[in-house]
């Protein structure tokens, strides 16, 4: 394999690395935020205020 394709490979795992870590960056979040809201309310009204502190603006429904 020459070292140009190597280095090609590294980078495509590089990449795919960094995007699963932002996946899990996000559920981390999100599980943080939830575990913030207690259980009380509609289902609807959680969402609103989950929406509200996950993105910091007023829920848009």
């Amino acid at each position: 394999m020459s070292p140009k394709t190597r280095r090609a490979l590294d980078l495509c795992v590089e990449v795919r690395q960094t995007v699963m870590m932002g996946f899990d960056m996000m559920a981390t979040a999100r599980e943080l935020v939830w575990s913030g809201i207690g259980p009380e309310g509609s289902r609807e009204d959680r969402r609103r205020l989950f929406y509200q502190r996950f993105y910091g603006l007023e829920c848009p429904w």
